[in-house]
C-alpha cells in the first residue's frame, strides 16, 4: 500500500469516525451564510490535531508529489469581539482566520497533477462521506508568513468547516530562500 493510499485511507477513517450515521444533521452543511459568524466560532474554538496530507511541490518548472507531512497541533481562538485567530507549530505564530462568503473550494485534482484521485479526498468523496457537497460548508481562510529551513514561506490556508470536530482543506505556500523559489500545496485535516 503506497504512502499516499495510506494517507487517503487515514483521512477517510478520520472523516467517517468524526461523522456519525446522521452526518448531514450533525454538520454545518447548508448553514445559512448569515449564521456562520454567530454559530461557528465558539464551536471550533480550542485545540486541534492537524494531519498534513499529500501535496505537490513545484520548483524550477517541475512539479513532484509530496508525501504526507508530520502531524502537528493547532488551535483556533474565538475572541469576544467575533474575530478568530489560528496558530500551529508549523506556522510559528498566530494569524487571523476569517470566513470566506463567496466562491467555493474545489478538491478535484488538476489534469496535470502528479497525484492520483486515490491519493486525496476529492469533491465526490467528501459528498459521499458527509452527505453534502463541499460548497455547502462554511469556508475559512488565513494568510501569513513564517520562516523555515528553506527560507520564508508565504502561505494561505483554506478550510471547509464540516462539523465542530472536523475541518478539511488545503494550504498553499510560496517560498524563497538560498536554494531557490518554489510553490507547494498540501491537503490538511483538522480533527478532535
Amino acid at each position: 500500500m503506497s504512502v499516499f493510499h495510506r494517507t487517503v485511507s487515514a483521512s477517510l477513517i478520520c472523516l467517517s469516525m468524526a461523522l456519525p450515521a446522521k452526518a448531514a444533521t450533525d454538520t454545518f452543511c447548508d448553514l445559512e451564510v448569515s449564521h456562520w459568524e454567530v454559530a461557528i466560532p465558539s464551536q471550533i474554538d480550542g485545540f486541534w490535531q492537524v494531519k498534513n496530507g499529500a501535496g505537490t511541490l513545484t520548483m524550477m518548472g517541475k512539479t513532484m508529489p509530496l508525501p504526507p507531512g508530520q502531524p502537528s497541533d493547532g488551535a483556533i481562538e474565538a475572541k469576544a469581539d467575533g474575530s478568530m485567530m489560528i496558530s500551529s507549530q508549523e506556522m510559528q505564530g498566530s494569524f487571523p482566520i476569517t470566513f470566506v462568503k463567496t466562491g467555493d473550494l474545489n478538491f478535484d485534482l488538476d489534469k496535470d497533477t502528479p497525484l492520483e484521485s486515490k491519493d486525496v479526498l476529492e469533491n465526490q468523496d467528501i459528498e459521499v462521506l458527509t452527505g453534502c457537497k463541499p460548497s455547502a460548508f462554511p469556508r475559512l481562510r488565513a494568510t501569513g508568513s513564517y520562516q523555515e529551513e528553506a527560507g520564508t514561506v508565504d502561505f494561505e490556508l483554506h478550510l471547509i468547516v464540516i462539523s465542530p470536530k472536523i475541518m478539511y482543506g488545503v494550504t498553499f505556500g510560496e517560498f524563497k530562500g538560498p536554494q531557490g523559489a518554489g510553490k507547494a500545496q498540501r491537503l490538511v485535516t483538522f480533527s478532535r
